[in-house]
């Protein structure tokens, strides 16, 4: 006679219910699966319900362990409960960089709203489809398109129709995303009444114009022209230089020609070009920058505009946490454009006020 110990050591005991075993029941996938089980923003309430229901048919259990040890291979413990973002940058040999504090401010905000981002270099990719495939294995449900300056980018050809999507900054040209960038148009004015303040009477401005253009190019030249319009009768009409911001040449050549009392440039680089133009026009001529990197090696003493970048990465996370919570994929029917006000900074590059009060803040 057998003894119930005996029947149950000589029986296999019951597997248990695994993820899998839900999908194939459910029809779903196991991705779609894990997410409900998790009770994740991204799917319909009653998807998950469904889902959830029938793992509780089944006796569905989830392994602690394995959570753990999932999760704190990639992110550690802490990132368990996070959902994944993408950053995404192409640098594409320009001899620029990615902002690290940018980025910083960027992981800060999106970890206040539960997440946490992964950073990408575009150019490592070899195709649309490895990098599709990458973000899909990696779950990344929203993503931040930040300094696109490789014109063949991958992220020209990309379908972004899966993911939520924001773009921060003015580097990437493809239209029709929500966005986030500095108000350009207040950065002239604020430029330009600086030096009207000061005394300055030939303002020589150089909004500058990229060789594709970028979102921005025309709200500068419409700043400058709108200001010289209106102070047509205090300041000389120089014609704006439009060329490209990197070519130095057409700069100095231009500044030789006009011979500006004060230049407002696109970027802090064009600065050592006065300068240079300056010494060989044996005068001083005066400099404001609608681009300024705080504590930049190469900014130390110029005046001008400085982005918020607090703001602008406050602002791109909260929209982007929208989107992801309304289950907005790729190009919205609404587009949104944020311009966040810019910080005014003080700098030796500036010439003195006549009076001292002024309403530059």
């Amino acid at each position: 006679m057998k003894s119930d110990m005996g029947k149950f050591i000589g029986s296999p005991p019951k597997r248990a219910t695994t993820i899998i075993d839900i999908a194939r029941e459910t029809g779903f996938s196991k991705s779609t699966v894990s997410l409900a089980l998790r009770n994740s923003i991204l799917l319909p309430a009653d998807t998950k319900s469904k889902i959830r229901a029938v793992a509780r048919r089944m006796g569905y259990r989830p392994n602690m362990v394995f959570s753990i040890m999932g999760s704190g291979n990639r992110r550690k413990t802490r990132m368990r409960d996070m959902l994944p973002l993408a950053y995404l940058y192409d640098l594409g040999g320009s001899g620029y960089s990615v902002i690290p504090s940018d980025i910083k401010l960027l992981s800060s905000s999106a970890e206040a709203y539960g997440y946490f981002m992964e950073s990408f270099d575009l150019s490592s990719f070899k195709s649309v489809r490895e990098l599709r495939r990458t973000l899909y294995a990696r779950g990344v449900c929203g993503v931040i398109i930040d300094r696109i300056l490789n014109d063949k980018s991958i992220a020209y050809d990309m379908d972004m129709s899966m993911f939520s999507v924001v773009v921060h900054g003015n580097t990437f040209r493809k239209q029709g995303y929500n966005r986030v960038m500095g108000d350009v148009v207040t950065g002239v004015q604020l430029c330009w009444d600086r030096m009207v303040a000061a005394g300055m009477r030939r303002i020589g401005v150089a909004p500058c114009s990229h060789r594709i253009s970028l979102p921005d190019d025309e709200l500068r030249l419409a700043a400058v022209l709108q200001r010289q319009r209106r102070d047509k009768a205090l300041v000389a009409e120089i014609p704006p230089f439009t060329g490209e911001p990197g070519v130095m040449e057409p700069f100095k050549a231009w500044i030789e020609k006009y011979v500006p009392d004060a230049v407002i440039g696109l970027h802090t680089g064009q600065f050592y070009a006065v300068r240079e133009a300056a010494r060989k026009l044996k005068r001083r001529i005066y400099f404001a920058s609608l681009i300024v990197h705080v504590g930049g090696r190469w900014s130390r003493g110029i005046g001008g505009i400085s982005t918020h970048s607090e703001a602008n990465a406050a602002v791109a996370i909260s929209i982007l946490d929208q989107e992801i919570r309304n289950r907005t994929r790729g190009m919205p029917e609404n587009i949104i454009t944020v311009q966040t006000a810019p910080r005014w900074i003080e700098g030796r590059s500036l010439p003195p006020l006549r009076h001292q009060t002024t309403n530059i803040k």
